[in-house]
C-alpha cells in the first residue's frame, strides 16, 4: 500500500543549469522559504540562486545595471528590490509602474490603495 520515499527524493531534483563558481550541476533543492537553486557540490560549495525572479522590467533607478524584481520578506511580505543585492540595496514596499515622476525623475508606485505617487518622500507628487 505504502511506499517508502526518501527525505532527498522529494528535495532535490537535477537541473541542466551548471553552477558558475565551481562548473558542478546545480539542483532544485527544498528550503524553508521555498524552491531554489543550489550546488550539487554542497557543502565544498554554498552557491546558491532564487529559482524564479519576478522581474517587472523596470531598470534599477540606483545602480542602473539591475532590474527591479518581486521579493518577500521571512513573513512572507512582499516587497521590490534591485536583483543586483548585495551590490544595490534599492527596495521599495510599494510596486513601481515604470514610469518617471515627471517633478523630480524617480520612480513612480502604485501604493496599496492603488494611488499613484512618486517614491522619493521629498516630492509630493500624487495622481
Amino acid at each position: 500500500k505504502y511506499q517508502e520515499v526518501s527525505k532527498k527524493d522529494i528535495t532535490e531534483k537535477p537541473t541542466k543549469k551548471i553552477c558558475p563558481k565551481c562548473g558542478a550541476p546545480l539542483l532544485i533543492r527544498l528550503g524553508k522559504f521555498g524552491k531554489f537553486y543550489a550546488c550539487s557540490k554542497f557543502p565544498k560549495c554554498k552557491h546558491t540562486e532564487p529559482l524564479e525572479e519576478n522581474t517587472l522590467g523596470i531598470k534599477c533607478p540606483k545602480c542602473k545595471k539591475g532590474e527591479i524584481v518581486e521579493k518577500r520578506t521571512r513573513k512572507r511580505k512582499i516587497f521590490y528590490a534591485c536583483n543586483q543585492f548585495p551590490k544595490c540595496d534599492f527596495a521599495l514596499w510599494d510596486k513601481p509602474t515604470g514610469e518617471k515622476c515627471p517633478k523630480c525623475g524617480a520612480l513612480l508606485i502604485e501604493t496599496k490603495r492603488k494611488q499613484i505617487k512618486c517614491s522619493n518622500k521629498e516630492c509630493d507628487l500624487k495622481k
